[in-house]
Formats: structure tokens, C-alpha cells, sequence
């Protein structure tokens, strides 16, 4: 730019900054010539700094973002130690694992900066794994050990909560829920918790609970269940009645058909067992509705709460009180309901000879008092005492006759099955004397 330049004196020289340069060359004899003007322009090289978002080394999971200087037209490719990264080429790169990152940064007049290079390391978490010392699922007082991996610092949870004070190895539950510890590495602060609840599960008391109710009439039942609940695991019922095994009450209900007393025990298994306390289920009798004729009309207790008369199977229209008129010979019987809820129909009154008034002459005027039937239950045979010769009629409870037995005194029942039924005696002209529940029990 017309200054001389101190020193630049050789046939060469290294222009460093933009300007106009020229040059002086003098001969041996003296003379000398300036040259043309050679303009110089210098173009600033690309900054070459490199920023962090944060620290440099830092746990796994975490990163650091590199950020190189930024500038008209600049383009980027950054490296780590294995060369190039594929894609990597903005101004900034989020770096995730250890590795020594640096960045090419080119300006647009293709002039290229490298710059420092960053040395990320990144600590690996600590191994968080938790041991069961023992059953997850076990009876109210009972424990299980929880324990995690030797060489950190510890905080236990419950149910997502910390635990107070449960900053130790392992862990002693008592009670059920979900159980997470967090471990830390005391020299590179790396923590990490357990992903998932190790559920514990504490089988406290149970009770056993009738779904239906635990009274029923004869031939019916009470469905019984426990209130345990669980997650996982294995448990196993046994269901008993009257403090005696049922062989096969295996499931969390039970069916109840006979009045005594259930519970349930539940066990788990190399762990524990409990047992509910006793549940009483009541079995109701039927009822077992008398039959009296005195000529004109047949009457039935008044004791019970609704009724219906049939004539030979067919219900007699508003026949629907303790009592009904004859109407014609026939097969007479009342179906009852007692206070109870429980239905029953009475034996068969078996009306012949009746003439419209006044007694039938096929009946006799008997007084059923006079006819005893024992021991009952009865596990062998039944004695029957009566004024003349009867015939007795066994039914089950379902109504079909099993047994019909004339002459009937000392009645061999050892060939029925254990349980309730009927017997009718009837005179010798097929006058309804008496009708009675008894029960075959074994020896």
C-alpha cells in the first residue's frame, strides 16, 4: 500500500495480511522500477473453539453436547476416535459414549479450522439387582431378606416411597407391596434403581364368606369362599368340614350341601400355613305338612305360611289355605311353605268310597298318635308299632318310592344310602295313617 516494508529486501517475500503490494528492483547500475500493484486479500480462518454443555465425564445414560463456533457459511464434520461420524456434520453433536471428539469447521472460502480435541468418559452405572433370601409370598409374621449387590450405597423403597433408614445391604420385609433399591457408586456418583417392584406378598388371616347364604332348606346348599388375594406366586386350599379333610376341596370355594362347621386352610408352598376360623352353615328342615280328613274337609297345619292343594296332580283353583273341601274321590296332597322359606308337599291322602257327605266307608277314623316309627335316625332297622297291620311306603326326599313293605313291623333300611327320607303307613284299606321323616345313618 506504498510503505515500505522494514527488511522485506529478498526476491521473495510471504505477504501475510491483505493490501496492495509492489516491489522496488534496482540493477547494478543503479537504476531502478517499481511494479504494477498485486492486491492481496486474506480470508480469516474458521474459529477453532469448542464449548460443552456440561461436564466432560458423566454416568451412562447421560451425554454432553459439543458445540463448535458457528459463522457465516460455516460447514462442520466432526470425528472421535475411530474416524469420521457418519451423519455428524452441524455445529453441534451430542456425544454419548467415552470417546476423544474434535470437529473440522470450513468457512465458505474453503479455509479449514480443527479444533481441540474433547475427551468425554462415561462411567458405567452400577449392577442393581435384587435376591430373595427366601419366599415372596408368606403367612402374617413371617419375612423375606431382600438384599442387592455389595460395594454401594443403598436406599430401599416401598410402593415408589424411600424407606426410613433403610440404607443398608439388605432389607428385611415384614410387610407386602412392591420393593426397589437404589444403589450408588460412591467414587464416580453413578446411581441406578431397580426397573421393576420385587412384589412381596403377606397372606394375612383369611375368613371364609358365604356368597349365598349359609342357611338353606334340605337339599340345598351354601357356596362358600376365602377373601385371599395374591400376586403371582403359588398357593394351595384345603377345604374341612366339621375339623375332618374333604378329600378333592381343593379350589377357593366350596360348595356346602350338609349343616356343620367349614374353614379353609390356605398354604403356601416351603413357606407357610394359615386357616380361617370355623364358618357354622345351617341346614333347614323341610317342612312336613299332616293330612287330617273328618268327612267333608282335609286340613293341614296352620302353622305355616303359604299353601296349595292338589286332586290327583292337579292344582285345586283357590285351594290356597290350611284347609280345602272334598270334592270327589281321589289323590289328595298340600304343598307348603314354613317361616323358613322351605317348600314341601305332603304324602298322598288317598280318598275312596266318599259319597259327598259325611265319612268315606273305606275310612277309618285313626287317630295317628297311635302309630310309632323308631329309633330315629336308624342305622339298620326301623320298628314300627301300630294298632292293626300297615303298609309302609319309603320315599326318598325327591318324592320316588324306594321301599313298599307290607305287613310292615321291623323294616330293614341297611341297603339305603345315608340321608333323609320319607316313610307312609297306610292302613289295610289304604287309609293314610301316618307320615314321618326319618334318618338312615351308618353304624
Amino acid at each position: 500500500s506504498g510503505t515500505a516494508i522494514p527488511g522485506a529486501t529478498d526476491i521473495t517475500y510471504d505477504a501475510l495480511s491483505s493490501g496492495n503490494y509492489t516491489v522496488r528492483v534496482t540493477n547494478s547500475a543503479g537504476c531502478w522500477a517499481v511494479s504494477a500493484p498485486l492486491a492481496i486479500t486474506v480470508t480469516p480462518a474458521p474459529v477453532d473453539v469448542i464449548t460443552a454443555s456440561g461436564p466432560l465425564t458423566f454416568c451412562d445414560g447421560n451425554s454432553v453436547t459439543l458445540t463448535a463456533a458457528s459463522g457465516a457459511g460455516y460447514t462442520y464434520q466432526w470425528y472421535n476416535t475411530s474416524g469420521s461420524i457418519a451423519g455428524a456434520t452441524t455445529s453441534s453433536y451430542t456425544a454419548t459414549t467415552t470417546e476423544d471428539y474434535y470437529a473440522e469447521i470450513t468457512n465458505s472460502a474453503g479455509c479449514m479450522a480443527t479444533s481441540v480435541t474433547s475427551s468425554v468418559v462415561v462411567n458405567p452405572l452400577p449392577d442393581v439387582t435384587i435376591t430373595a433370601g427366601g419366599q415372596l409370598i408368606f403367612c402374617v409374621g413371617g419375612f423375606v431378606l431382600l438384599g442387592a449387590p455389595a460395594g454401594y450405597n443403598y436406599q430401599w423403597y416401598k410402593d415408589g416411597g424411600a424407606i426410613s433408614g433403610a440404607t443398608n445391604i439388605n432389607y428385611v420385609a415384614t410387610t407386602g407391596g412392591g420393593y426397589r433399591v437404589r444403589v450408588t457408586d460412591a467414587t464416580t456418583g453413578c446411581a441406578d434403581m431397580t426397573h421393576a417392584d420385587t412384589q412381596v406378598v403377606v397372606i394375612t388371616t383369611p375368613t371364609v364368606t358365604p356368597m349365598t347364604p349359609s342357611r338353606f332348606c334340605w337339599g340345598g346348599s351354601s357356596l362358600l369362599s376365602t377373601t385371599v388375594s395374591y400376586l403371582g406366586g403359588s398357593i394351595a386350599y384345603q377345604w374341612y368340614f366339621n375339623g375332618v379333610v374333604i378329600p378333592g376341596a381343593n379350589s377357593g370355594t366350596y360348595n356346602a350341601t350338609v349343616e356343620g362347621d367349614y374353614r379353609c386352610e390356605i398354604s403356601v408352598p416351603a413357606s407357610c400355613i394359615v386357616a380361617t376360623a370355623d364358618v357354622h352353615v345351617v341346614e333347614l328342615p323341610l317342612p312336613d305338612p299332616p293330612i287330617t280328613f273328618n268327612g267333608t274337609i282335609f286340613r293341614t297345619g296352620s302353622y305355616f305360611v303359604s299353601y296349595q292343594w292338589y286332586k290327583d296332580l292337579v292344582a285345586i283353583p283357590g285351594a290356597v289355605s290350611a284347609t280345602t273341601p272334598a270334592t270327589a274321590n281321589g289323590n289328595y296332597k298340600v304343598a307348603v311353605t314354613d317361616t323358613n322359606g322351605c317348600q314341601s308337599v305332603s304324602a298322598v291322602y288317598v280318598l275312596k268310597g266318599w259319597k259327598g257327605s259325611g265319612p268315606p266307608t273305606s275310612v277309618t277314623d285313626v287317630n295317628s298318635t297311635d302309630v310309632k316309627v323308631y329309633p330315629n335316625p336308624a342305622s339298620r332297622t326301623l320298628h314300627i308299632e301300630a294298632f292293626q297291620s300297615v303298609r309302609a311306603i319309603i320315599n326318598g326326599i325327591d318324592g320316588r318310592a324306594l321301599m313298599n313293605v307290607a305287613d310292615a313291623r321291623d323294616v330293614d333300611v341297611s341297603s339305603l344310602a345315608d340321608g333323609v327320607y320319607m316313610i307312609s303307613l297306610y292302613s289295610s284299606n289304604n287309609l293314610l295313617l301316618k307320615t314321618e321323616r326319618f334318618v338312615k345313618s351308618g353304624e
